[in-house]
């Protein structure tokens, strides 16, 4: 037996610190108590993983926790570092700060520092900005106004700052020119950021991610500005105005634009070689100038929240030859149009629509919605699946009404298929309410007592079930669980009490509730009955009524008193099993 529970640790350490790397260190610090196997071998994992949350947000019980872990650490490297705290720690600049110089000094290489995006941000050292061997940095609620100094992050590649603050408009110009193979970029705006105009030129880049949704930025002079030429995915959310210019990107593969600019021209302009395009925009005429092609697009989304947007859906359709994909949704709360608006379908097809697939989200089926599913149904020649999912609050009827009007709808292709998505709609706790009660009633059995008295909540189906179950099993840790076993024995209305459990590790349960319980499943005709009393060193003693139950098939008792069991008439015929533990544990 010892031999196989210590499988794991015949492992190499090589193996055993990448298992442990993907813990958070302080599941890998609890494992040095297992063995002297485990003892020291924490000390070597290369990747350091402090959340406030897991230390129940006890900030001086966390930060000395952190800093013993760094003072014994002993990996030849520092792979990772990554600290998570929260408001509740008055002093996480001090605290952030130095750990950050030991991280330096040991050569990171990816630090991930997030503090509580409504506290006031935390401003890193100097020695942060000059570390060569950082390779990705994470950055939220920090403050980089020391980052106007020298900075020189010769081996980055993958740098996000959410919610940072800045010296000034040219402190991340500053940073990005220091970053020399830098891929990945994350930046999210925050009020009081000191930046208006977020200028990115990164020869190198490859994805970036640009993300503005704080109402402070209200107005038309905060923006961005990109330049970089090998970019290949790009995703820009800004919901609060500005503006966004972007030079030609060529090699732009996948892009998501959801923004409110009057003009989006000098965006969806430079993305002409994008193939996967998710657009929610409040334009169409001046969505992109006139006379672009999106010559490789094949997967369009397109956000229907907005005024006019089959509009917008029209001018995509007729500039992209290789669509193939086509899905429809609204992502945000929809803005009005006017009621009187006309669509004006889409002329240039002379082969019919190159679509393929056709998915549409939350389908109303509004007039609007009606004059453009038919349209592709009917145009598109090519269509091999349609599928519509009703908005949730749409009615058995409406469905039935929608699948009815789409399916008479004329057709293109003879192979499309079209399916009316309802599932989604019908609750998961519904299918299993469907259930026969003698199948219901032996999955409830399956789980604790407690967490099948609270399915009773879940709806009228279920508001008695549970006192049907014949098992019944109790762990009392506090004194006023004793008030939640009396309820349950009270509404129990089983014919037969297959099982009663009790375990009790409080000395604020009463002995003679014990007592009383007991009786209560022996009334009930118990079959099996388990007692495991750990609350006090003295043995509890059974109810008399115990020794003349008739109904039990299995026995297991722990620390019980069996004394007056010689002197009374014992009448357990029925019993097929031993009592489980010792007789010490049974008679003192």
């Amino acid at each position: 037996m010892d031999d196989y529970r210590d499988r794991i640790s015949r492992l190499p350490d090589d193996f055993l610190l990448q298992i442990l790397s993907r813990l958070p260190t302080k599941d890998v610090v609890a494992m040095s108590l297992l063995s002297k196997r485990w003892r020291f071998l924490w000390t070597l994992v290369p990747k350091l993983n402090f959340d406030l949350r897991l230390h129940d947000n006890t900030c001086p019980k966390f930060t000395k926790f952190v800093d013993r872990s760094l003072l014994l650490h002993k990996a030849p490297t520092l792979e990772s570092l990554r600290v998570k705290i929260g408001s509740i720690c008055h002093n996480a600049d001090v605290d952030v700060s130095v750990w950050v110089r030991i991280a330096v000094d040991r050569g990171v290489r990816e630090l991930d520092i997030s503090y509580c995006p409504a506290e006031e941000p935390i401003r890193l050292p100097k020695c942060l900005f000059p570390c060569a061997t950082l390779v990705v940095l994470k950055l939220e609620n920090m403050s980089l106004v020391d980052a106007s100094s020298y900075v020189c992050f010769k081996s980055l590649k993958t740098l996000h700052l959410l919610d940072v603050k800045y010296f000034d408009e040219q402190s991340l110009p500053h940073l990005l020119s220091s970053c020399y193979v830098l891929e990945d970029l994350v930046v999210q705006r925050c009020p009081g950021d000191n930046v208006k105009i977020v200028s990115v030129n990164a020869a190198c880049l490859k994805t970036l991610t640009l993300h503005k949704s704080s109402q402070a930025f209200e107005g038309d002079d905060d923006g961005f500005l990109i330049a970089a030429p090998k970019l290949k995915r790009l995703d820009i959310e800004d919901y609060w105005g500005g503006f966004c210019y972007i030079e030609n990107m060529p090699e732009v593969v996948e892009a998501n634009v959801d923004v409110i600019y009057k003009t989006t021209e000098r965006i969806l302009g430079s993305l002409t070689s994008v193939k996967r395009l998710a657009l929610c925009l409040m334009t169409s005429d001046a969505a992109y100038p006139t006379g672009t092609v999106f010559s490789q697009l094949v997967h369009l989304e397109l956000c229907t929240c907005a005024p006019r947007w089959w509009d917008l859906l029209t001018r995509v359709i007729e500039d992209s030859p290789k669509l193939r994909v086509l899905k429809l949704r609204q992502k945000h709360i929809r803005r009005t149009s006017s009621p009187g608006a006309s669509w004006k379908q889409p002329v240039s097809l002379p082969k019919g629509l190159s679509l393929e697939t056709f998915k549409w989200e939350l389908y109303e089926g509004t007039q609007k919605q009606k004059e453009v599913a038919k349209f592709i149904l009917k145009h598109g020649v090519r269509l091999k699946k349609v599928i519509v999912s009703p908005k949730p609050s749409s009615s058995l009827l409406e469905k039935h009404e929608m699948l009815k009007e789409l399916s008479s709808a004329p057709r293109g292709s003879s192979t499309c298929k079209l399916l009316v998505k309802t599932a989604k709609n019908i609750p998961k706790m519904d299918r299993i309410s469907e259930l026969p009660d003698a199948l219901l009633l032996q999955i409830l059995s399956l789980v604790k007592t407690k967490e099948r008295v609270a399915t009773s909540l879940l709806s009228k189906r279920w508001e008695t079930l549970w006192t049907l179950v014949p098992k019944l099993e109790f762990h009392l840790e506090r004194g006023s669980d004793s008030e939640f076993v009396n309820r349950s024995l009270l509404l129990h209305r089983a014919p037969v009490l297959e099982s009663f459990s009790l375990k009790v590790d409080t000395f604020q349960v009463s002995p003679l509730d014990i007592g009383i319980w007991i009786r209560t499943a022996v009334d009930h005709g118990v079959r099996e009955l388990k007692l495991d009393y750990t609350a006090n060193e003295d043995p509890i003693r059974l109810p008399r009524s115990f020794y003349t139950c008739q109904t039990l098939l299995v026995l297991k008792l722990k620390n019980a008193n069996l004394v007056g069991f010689s002197s009374l008439f014992l009448c357990l015929f029925s019993i097929s099993q031993d009592l489980t533990p010792s007789v010490g544990d049974i008679l003192r």
